[in-house]
């Protein structure tokens, strides 16, 4: 990718997914309910007494990322928090093995089992 012709190369996985497909079963093995993103956000905010704590901030991380989750578009028409749809078509012309599987429930599943062992999420 470094001799590329082009100057900018978007290394996104090539063959898209809806977030639910992934999100769900992520919930699913989290045990945790899926809500519409405004209702998060709602419960995100209602954890603030007056001004942040740093066990606040340890115990929900998310907080540390309020201001952008308040202004974080969220549109059909955009990925995830308002992200901006890439081309992969110049990577995948320059790299063919960056050509993969599309990603689907067990890779979702796979993950969490991986944030298990690490410690990251309690087994």
């Amino acid at each position: 990718m470094r001799n590329s012709p082009h100057s900018v190369l978007h290394l996104i996985h090539p063959k898209p997914v809806p977030w639910n497909s992934l999100i769900r079963p992520i919930a699913e093995e989290l045990q945790v309910p899926l809500v519409p993103y405004q209702e998060w956000l709602n419960a995100l905010q209602a954890e603030i007494h007056d001004t942040l704590e740093i066990d606040q901030l340890r115990q929900n991380p998310a907080l540390r990322l309020l201001e952008f989750y308040k202004h974080a578009p969220v549109n059909k028409d955009r990925e995830p928090l308002g992200i901006a749809r890439l081309s992969f078509e110049k990577a995948l012309e320059v790299a063919p093995a960056l050509n993969m599987s599309q990603l689907g429930v067990e890779h979702a599943r796979r993950w969490v089992a991986a944030w298990r062992a690490s410690g990251f999420l309690p087994s």
